[in-house]
C-alpha cells in the first residue's frame, strides 16, 4: 500500500525553478497541473512582462519524467496557473469544504536552498521537502499559514506553487497553493 507522503510526491511537480501539483483529471483526455502563475511569468517580478511561451515552461515529475504544457490558464487576478497536459492518472482530489483555522496543514515543493536540491546528479523525488503549517486566517481565496518548523525566506524558495495538503479519511486534498513566503514563519 502506497503512502499519503509516497501519494503526495508522486502528485508534486518541478515547474521551471518553482514547484506544481497534478490534480486529478476531469477526464481521461488531459490533465492539469495547478501552479503559482509568477513560477510561468517571463520575470517573476514584473507580470506586466507577461508569460514564457508554452514550449519554455518545463515540469518533471518526481521520478524525472518531463511532461509537455499544452496549454496554459492564468488567472486573471490571483497569482495562479493551471498547466493543461496530457493524461496522467491522479489522485489528488481538490478539497471543496472550508479550511478552518487552527487546522494542520502539509506542504511539498522543490526548495533551491541547497546543494542536495535541484541536483540534476540526484532524482527530483529526492529534492522535495515538507513542512507542517497551521492555518492562522482564512479571507476568501487566501490563506495566511504558520510554519511550525523553525524557516527562513531561503528554505523556501522554490516552493512557489507548492501545494497545501490535508488527509481526510485516507485521502489526500489539495487545499490551496504556496505563492508567497511573507516572513520567518508566516506565508
Amino acid at each position: 500500500m502506497i503512502s499519503m507522503q509516497d501519494t503526495i510526491k508522486d502528485h508534486t511537480l518541478v515547474v521551471n525553478e518553482g514547484s506544481g501539483v497534478l490534480v486529478q483529471p476531469m477526464t481521461k483526455e488531459y490533465s492539469y497541473v495547478v501552479t503559482a502563475k509568477h513560477v510561468i511569468q517571463n520575470d517573476k517580478d514584473i507580470p506586466e512582462n507577461g508569460i514564457m511561451p508554452i514550449e519554455n515552461i518545463t515540469i518533471y515529475t518526481s521520478n524525472d519524467q518531463l511532461v509537455e504544457a499544452r496549454f496554459v490558464y492564468i488567472h486573471p487576478t490571483l497569482d495562479l496557473a493551471i498547466i493543461l497536459v496530457d493524461y496522467m492518472n491522479a489522485s489528488i482530489r481538490l478539497d471543496e469544504n472550508h479550511v478552518v483555522l487552527g487546522e494542520r496543514l502539509i506542504i511539498f515543493g522543490y526548495p533551491n536552498y541547497s546543494t542536495n536540491h535541484r541536483n540534476k546528479n540526484t532524482t527530483r523525488r529526492d529534492w522535495i521537502e515538507t513542512y507542517t503549517l497551521d492555518v492562522l486566517d482564512v479571507t476568501g481565496f487566501l490563506m495566511k499559514l504558520k510554519v511550525t518548523e523553525d524557516v527562513q525566506l531561503s528554505d523556501f524558495e522554490g516552493f512557489s506553487g507548492g501545494g497545501f495538503f490535508k488527509v481526510l479519511d485516507d485521502k489526500v486534498y489539495l487545499v490551496g497553493i504556496d505563492y508567497k513566503f511573507v516572513k520567518s514563519g508566516e506565508y
